[in-house]
């Protein structure tokens, strides 16, 4: 949607020049999302893409501190680094954030009249996964200060007034409304709340004095136009809403060559390896259904990496149901083989957002059993069966009767709580686990490929009953959307922060996932400094691919840091700065 919305953008802007009206474009949160893309570069590009299209403001949403479940703010201050517009944040507290954000901005309209926006990040502990929810100070505090402050820099104007972006939940946003109309000093100077997090198209309209929210749904398929004015009469600003569709705009050509590379990029990246099946499982590999039937060393191997990628959430086991996965896929791979990129997205043919939840381990292994069980005897018109099949990743000791021993390497205990990582689909029940297939949407699919993948899939994932039945009857939480990293982007990020460690020399990912990143930025300078022949700070392409290639010999998934570097040169220079390296490393 990013060509659309950068055509509405400038569009605005050029009816703004014309009105002499100052526009700003605005963005609230969640410009950083889960993506195969982003598991690549760390979430450059989709830092990349709001420059691109024109963005003047953005605040930060929960997905800036979750992407992959193991976001380093520090990574992500460097990238944000190279964002023109201004990031607002006033109610965060995180010293490797205060570089590249400000707690607001004063956007001076004329002599009389200002505006001043400021950014608020959820306080909903409830949104974040455990141990990625940032240091916030209290949202309406924050405002009162952002307002003081701001008056002392610009006097006591009285037509001067305050815009909050703020990333939270409608309900959220609507006691903040109550709380400004109750204050002395902000009631009738915040005429609108640019409002994020919520995925629906909203404008709540107050009385005279409050502020409107408005919220413009998610996807860029709807852009908010919000007029700000003042009469000759009275001293409070006026204000208009209109919500656009973006597709009765035309395409910026711009910001559509930018999203071509990038689909490019993918394309280029599926013939990668991005790893090795090194391991043999210990799972039992019979089962009754044939069409069902996988490769079980190579799959729990694939699970193992998603459950690797969750280290820092102490996972235990990873879980996974056969209708998940294509039919027949992973059957050419071996253990020992190379496994490519294309491998992921023919065999893992879902979205499939996998979440963290506790439970017993006597529920797992009744799941687990319960399922395989059910499969072995699934045909016909039991095939929704087959499709419940829990597949386990490789740290899964089972017996040939399906019962779990051992889980890496320790006795399993059916007393104990078990952290695990799985398809929330699992959790939910029959009216609730549908989900859109990544073959039907993904943009580095061939079509061809894409028809094919959506003809051999036999519908949404089923839930598991076991599983959902707990979590009912004992009132858990099932997380949201907003708390899930999709399996393959998991996969891929697990696979790209190894090889960068390998690549550097300092083993595996595993062994080094708490690399401060400012040791790991200057290894990777050392690193690469000896490309640079002519010490002018930049590397060759060519050069970069050839060294790589020989890389590759004992790290088959280099290739994959290599490409990524290559695809830094926009301007097909046949060079990188060598400075641009720190951009896309993580």
């Amino acid at each position: 949607m990013y060509p659309l919305v950068a055509a509405v953008i400038q569009a605005a802007r050029y009816v703004g020049e014309s009105l002499d009206c100052e526009v700003k474009a605005c963005m609230c949160g969640d410009f950083v999302h889960p993506s195969v893309l982003a598991a690549f570069d760390g979430g450059l590009s989709n830092i990349e893409a709001i420059q691109e299209a024109g963005f003047d403001f953005v605040c930060l949403g929960d997905r800036e501190f979750d992407v992959g479940f193991h976001l380093d703010r520090k990574a992500l201050t460097t990238k944000l680094e190279t964002f023109s517009g201004q990031v607002l944040a006033c109610n965060v507290m995180n010293q490797e954030l205060s570089a590249i954000s400000k707690p607001y901005v004063i956007v001076e309209i004329d002599s009389h009249h200002r505006a001043v926006l400021c950014g608020v990040t959820t306080d909903d502990a409830s949104q974040y996964p455990h141990g990625s929810m940032p240091q916030l100070r209290p949202i309406f505090s924050s405002i009162q200060s952002v307002w003081d402050d701001a008056r002392a820099v610009i006097g006591e104007e009285s037509n001067d007034i305050l815009i909050p972006l703020t990333h939270q939940p409608i309900a959220a946003d609507a006691i903040l409304v109550d709380r400004i109309a109750a204050d002395e000093n902000l009631t009738g100077r915040v005429p609108i709340i640019l409002g994020g997090h919520d995925r629906v198209v909203r404008v709540d309209e107050t009385s005279a004095g409050g502020a409107t929210i408005v919220k413009a749904g998610s996807n860029g398929c709807d852009v908010a136009i919000i007029d700000i004015w003042w009469s000759t009469k009275d001293e409070l600003a006026h204000r208009r809403v209109s919500i656009l569709p973006v597709f009765d705009f035309e395409p910026d050509p711009s910001m559509t060559a930018f999203c071509a590379a990038k689909i490019d990029f993918l394309y280029s990246m599926m013939a990668t390896p991005v790893s090795v099946l090194d391991g043999l499982s210990n799972q039992d590999d019979r089962i009754t259904s044939t069409k069902h039937h996988h490769p079980h060393d190579v799959l729990s191997q694939v699970l193992l990496m998603a459950k690797r990628a969750t280290k820092k959430h102490s996972v235990d086991l990873a879980l996974i149901s056969a209708a998940a996965i294509r039919p027949g896929a992973f059957s050419l791979l071996k253990i020992g083989e190379p496994l490519l990129v294309h491998d992921l997205f023919d065999g893992l043919v879902h979205d499939s957002p996998m979440c963290i939840i506790n439970f017993p381990g006597s529920v797992i292994a009744d799941a687990v059993r319960s399922s395989r069980f059910d499969a072995s005897i699934a045909f016909g018109e039991h095939q929704s069966n087959a499709d419940k099949y829990l597949h386990c990743d490789a740290s899964v000791e089972l017996s040939s009767s399906h019962d779990i021993l051992a889980i890496d390497g320790e006795p399993f205990i059916a007393r104990q709580n078990y952290i695990v990582l799985l398809d929330r689909a699992l959790l939910l029940d029959a009216d609730h686990s549908g989900r859109l297939h990544a073959a039907g949407a993904h943009p580095s699919l061939h079509p061809r490929r894409a028809a094919r993948l959506r003809g051999s899939i036999s519908g949404p994932t089923p839930p598991i009953e076991l599983l959902h039945t707990y979590v009912e009857e004992n009132q858990l939480s099932v997380p949201s959307l907003e708390l899930t990293t999709p399996i393959k982007s998991l996969i891929v990020e697990f696979c790209m922060r190894d090889t960068w460690r390998r690549v550097v020399g300092f083993g595996k990912w595993d062994d080094h996932h708490d690399l401060p990143h400012d040791v790991f930025l200057a290894v990777i300078h050392q690193t690469f400094e000896h490309m640079d022949e002519n010490k002018d700070g930049a590397i060759t392409i060519a050069d970069l691919l050839s060294t790589f290639d020989l890389v590759a010999k004992s790290i088959p998934s280099a290739p994959l840091v290599a490409k990524l570097i290559a695809s830094l040169d926009r301007s097909a220079t046949g060079r990188v700065d060598r400075e641009k390296l720190v951009l896309v490393a993580f």
